[in-house]
């Protein structure tokens, strides 16, 4: 992988403690001492890859960057054949990969103690889940394009459940996806795209559930910086009202110091577009 000039791009394997799997994960150092360390969680149907020009302008910011396939997902698979398959294990397994990996990330640099995690779409669901559990160990987290809470979600894992006793947890429905997403939206719509597993389906259905709840909080560091970024034309917030109703969850959990950032005219992709510049600028500068 090419880095910036004068920044270090590193490749490296985490084999995952719960079911060894192996995650492909990237790590950009930018030129002297970081003034951070940012674990980045891609969204649905994506690849660490399309991270990279972020990666690029925040390392030049002076913030060290990591980036991984997230299982099902890009080189993060057993076999090509298994994308949008989680393995069986739920979104606690997602959460548990974030720590393997932030746990290889603090082993090759340990002289960074300022810690952030930000997800992006799916993966800010990820994100929010691990905060439940590790908000101790972070300084700062920026969850972008949060999905608003969609009631559908528990008949959703319903039938994600019964597709997956009936056909088996690969099989992939067109019609769990047009539940979800409705027809031509999507991360299978996307070029490269695809359609998840009915195992996935059901994994997005709890990741919803479990990060819309006030329950579950496991830790809570009041200190904690939450930055919620989002389009003010997101058809995945759903509404204001929707946006202002997840904030509220993770905030009245004992975060006091939660910010919320709307980006006039720009959708749900907020930070892989040509006007992202403006979005990553202004988290550089919530890190900094």
């Amino acid at each position: 992988m090419q880095a910036a000039p004068g920044n270090v791009m590193e490749s490296f394997k985490v084999r995952t403690s719960c079911d060894s799997l192996e995650l492909d994960c990237l790590l950009a150092l930018p030129q002297g001492r970081p003034h951070a360390v940012l674990l980045i969680l891609h969204g649905m149907c994506e690849t660490k890859e399309k991270y990279l020009p972020f990666m690029r302008y925040l390392t030049a910011g002076g913030i060290a960057c990591a980036v991984y396939d997230q299982r099902g997902h890009g080189a993060s698979v057993r076999d090509s054949s298994e994308l949008g398959y989680m393995y069986g294990g739920g979104w606690e397994a997602m959460v548990n990969d974030a720590m393997d990996v932030w746990e290889s990330i603090r082993g090759r640099i340990p002289y960074c103690t300022s810690h952030a995690l930000l997800g992006y779409s799916m993966g800010s669901m990820v994100a929010a889940a691990f905060a439940m559990k590790h908000s101790a160990m972070l300084d700062s987290l920026v969850l972008c394009g949060f999905p608003g809470y969609n009631p559908w979600c528990v008949a959703g894992r319903i039938l994600a459940t019964a597709t997956g006793e009936l056909f088996g947890w690969k099989y992939r429905s067109r019609m769990l996806h047009d539940i979800f997403f409705g027809r031509h939206h999507g991360g299978a719509d996307r070029p490269g795209g695809f359609i998840f597993t009915a195992d996935g389906f059901r994994t997005l259905a709890s990741l919803m559930r479990q990060t819309h709840s006030s329950s579950g909080w496991e830790t809570v560091n009041q200190e904690l910086g939450i930055m919620f970024a989002s389009g003010s034309e997101d058809r995945y917030a759903r509404s204001d009202r929707a946006l202002a109703a997840s904030v509220s969850v993770i905030s009245d959990a004992g975060f006091p110091d939660t910010k919320t950032v709307i980006y006039h005219g720009m959708k749900h992709d907020i930070l892989g577009t040509q006007d992202s510049e403006k979005v990553w600028k202004d988290i550089l500068d919530f890190l900094k």
